[in-house]
């Protein structure tokens, strides 16, 4: 990540967003540096050395901000390290990669990027793996430095060694997820 990235404790123009990052090796969601003091831009980060084949969670998010849509006019950004779909004869399978997000009652965000292919070779997870941002509601000078609350409510993986699971005889097999804990930072009004 580090370069471009702003220093934690960076002072922010009035009316916009700031995030301290979460002090932890494992899952969690880091600043990326394509965030402005009015778009926070979230990168979810698994630990080194750990090989994966999808993630997903479910994220809560204060009233004063909302979960903004980039360029493709999803609500995630997947950020290119599990195998993309590509077209016939390009290498990774047609259909390969599942990307999708939405946001739920009670402004919970659920995201997800995973490769459908098991014949794909897991990827390390210890660089940013998919993107969310959000946004502020309306800024307002007079909440600055209030803390805006954010909280991971599910979060799980497709590990490397995948198991299928099948729910009932005849239905298509479908990869077994585990739970993980996804750690978030302090989300605050500037």
């Amino acid at each position: 990540m580090g370069q471009g990235r702003e220093p934690k404790g960076s002072a922010e123009p009035e009316g916009g967003l700031a995030y301290a990052e979460p002090d932890s090796r494992g899952w969690r969601l880091m600043r990326d540096p394509a965030s402005t003091s009015m778009r926070l831009v979230l990168a979810l980060v698994g630990p080194s050395g750990v090989r994966t084949r999808g993630v997903g969670f479910n994220l809560r998010a204060g009233a004063a901000v909302r979960f903004g849509a980039f360029e493709s006019g999803l609500l995630l950004e997947s950020a290119g390290v599990y195998e993309p779909d590509s077209e016939p004869g390009g290498g990774a399978p047609e259909g390969s990669q599942l990307v999708g997000g939405g946001v739920m009652p009670g402004n919970v965000l659920t995201v997800g990027v995973f490769e459908r292919d098991a014949r794909l070779a897991a990827k390390e997870s210890g660089v940013p793996l998919l993107r969310i941002a959000l946004e502020p509601v309306s800024p307002d000078p007079a909440s600055a430095g209030h803390a805006i609350p954010l909280e991971v409510l599910k979060a799980r993986v497709i590990p490397e060694e995948m198991a299928l699971q099948v729910d009932a005889p005849g239905a298509t097999p479908r990869p077994s997820l585990v739970p993980v804990e996804i750690a978030v930072g302090m989300l605050t009004l500037t």
